[in-house]
């Protein structure tokens, strides 16, 4: 569905910070992309998403150059939840994710009775439709993280690129995240990528993982070829790595 081809990407007056990516994500794929802190996770995320422009390479959008499709067509297509959530207007957090149906709004036109009922679906699917009337100014970081989740959802998107998006959610939300985004990829064939530290929440429901170091592509592999203390020493510089396979879950964390 997204494919980049030997992307490079550097920020003004600053050093390459992705190095010759390939990498190909393919339609209804449950993906991680791992890596440490630096490696440039995020911005390769928004090159998929189409919010950066390689300065080598070139990115796919079902086999069709991504800077050609306009914003419309390419957020029907994709749905990008960054790390952070803005909160400087009071809106209600149903307000917030009406504002995913934007793409199928003709200039000028307003949310009909169908756009506030996708908007209601998609908080309902992520348990967040309690919060409709709330002012997201109101919310705790978890909580607007996940009504940032549930506006890419109303876009009805066929690919959601999500960055660390579990990072504010404590530990019954950031399973109940997970079973969600697996959930939605059964019953609707999503595409889903997502950036993520927590290593342990990778297997059984992710089906390939992509590990970045220094800007390039270091390997890539289903969850239980790319969970090995091996490999993550490589990824990570992390001779302490540990591994524990059990029960049909894998276990990561790094010794003191």
């Amino acid at each position: 569905m997204i494919e980049v081809r030997q992307a490079r990407f550097a920020y003004p007056s600053g050093p390459p910070v992705i190095r010759g990516v390939t990498v190909s994500l393919e339609p209804g794929a449950m993906a991680a992309l791992i890596g440490p802190n630096g490696c440039g996770k995020s911005t390769l995320v928004r090159l998929m998403a189409g919010l950066l422009k390689p300065s080598e390479g070139e990115i796919l959008l079902d086999g069709r150059p991504l800077h050609l499709a306009s914003p419309a067509e390419r957020t029907r297509k994709i749905a990008y939840v960054p790390q952070g959530t803005a909160r400087a207007f009071p809106f209600t957090a149903f307000e917030v994710v009406l504002t995913g149906r934007s793409p199928y709004l003709s200039r000028y036109a307003f949310e009909g009775r169908r756009d506030a009922e996708q908007a209601m679906e998609a908080m309902d699917a992520v348990g967040v439709a309690g919060l409709a009337s709330r002012r997201i100014t109101e919310l705790s970081s978890g909580e607007r993280q996940l009504v940032s989740l549930a506006r890419a959802l109303a876009q009805q998107p066929a690919c959601i690129l999500l960055d660390e998006p579990a990072a504010s959610l404590d530990l019954k939300h950031r399973a109940a995240l997970v079973r969600t985004l697996a959930g939605l990829q059964a019953r609707r064939g999503l595409t889903v990528l997502l950036v993520t530290h927590d290593l342990s929440m990778l297997d059984p429901h992710f089906n390939v993982i992509f590990a970045l170091r220094d800007g390039a592509m270091a390997a890539t592999g289903s969850p239980r070829e790319i969970l090995q203390e091996a490999v993550l020493a490589e990824v990570f510089g992390d001779e302490h790595a540990r591994v524990w396979h059990a029960e049909g879950r894998t276990f990561v964390w790094s010794e003191v």
